[in-house]
């Protein structure tokens, strides 16, 4: 990589250094409801059917030292796996949810509010979700440019995913847009494409053409249920989508290291 190069800020990094810095896990927690260890566990019990909760802290001379779940009687100390502090980014958070159901906060090393699957639904999340498939688009764009400069795209796709381009095209060209068809590709057109070229494939790190196909209908599946504000799991899990968003990140780093060749 040349200099010039290198002096050019990455996207990618910049919008993960923005998630990082401005947006941590106090967006999207909620305040950890608390009983003293002397409250009667029936009593504890009623409060949280009544109101739904399926977690509440439990107090020991006024600090919290561990919670009780919903159908269960006995008290469960924090492990340390299953707790932050307060100033954690959203992003790294996100993926301590691939093998934990909740993850309890510590403000002041003192365990004050906390995060479940539930919240991520929030708005914070669906930002940082929406801001790196939009950048993914606009890097698979960008590769699709540049591997079939020589116009041969058009060849790749059906005649009404074409149609369909070049209606989108006249519509954004009266708008005075200065676009080419290709900016006028949707995402499934982009993943055909680029499943189609067997050396690109090997470039974003995907072993197969099976597994592009997989890691794209996957993408556009959570990139149609954030712009249609459906509930993210809509089709799958949470887990399956922190999966997705960490393969995304790897083929932003690639994307990016192709761009800079």
């Amino acid at each position: 990589m040349n200099q010039k190069q290198s002096s050019i800020p990455s996207p990618y990094r910049s919008l993960r250094k923005l998630f990082e810095e401005n947006i941590h896990v106090n967006h999207i927690s909620e305040v950890l409801v608390s009983f003293e260890a002397s409250v009667r566990m029936d009593e504890i019990k009623d409060y949280m059917e009544r109101t739904g909760f399926d977690v509440v802290g439990i107090k020991e001379e006024g600090k919290v030292t561990g919670y009780l779940e919903r159908g269960r009687g006995t008290v469960v100390r924090f492990h340390p796996a299953n707790l932050v502090s307060e100033s954690t980014p959203l992003i790294h958070l996100l993926y301590l949810f691939e093998h934990i159901d909740r993850i309890f906060i510590l403000e002041r090393n003192e365990v004050t509010r906390l995060v479940t699957l539930a919240d991520l639904q929030k708005p914070p999340v669906r930002m940082l979700l929406f801001g790196i498939i939009s950048l993914m688009e606009m890097h698979l764009l960008h590769v699709v440019k540049h591997v079939y400069r020589d116009g041969s795209w058009r060849e790749k796709i059906s005649a009404e995913r074409l149609r369909n381009a070049e209606h989108l095209y006249e519509l954004r060209k009266e708008r005075n847009e200065e676009i080419t068809l290709l900016d006028c590709l949707q995402l499934s057109d982009k993943k055909t494409l680029i499943v189609k070229k067997k050396e690109l494939l090997a470039n974003l790190g995907f072993s197969s053409r099976a597994e592009a196909e997989r890691f794209f209908n996957k993408l556009e599946r959570l990139r149609n249920n954030l712009a249609h504000s459906q509930e993210l799991t809509g089709g799958g899990s949470f887990r399956e989508i922190i999966q997705t968003v960490r393969q995304c990140e790897r083929v932003l780093e690639a994307c990016e290291q192709m761009h800079s060749d």
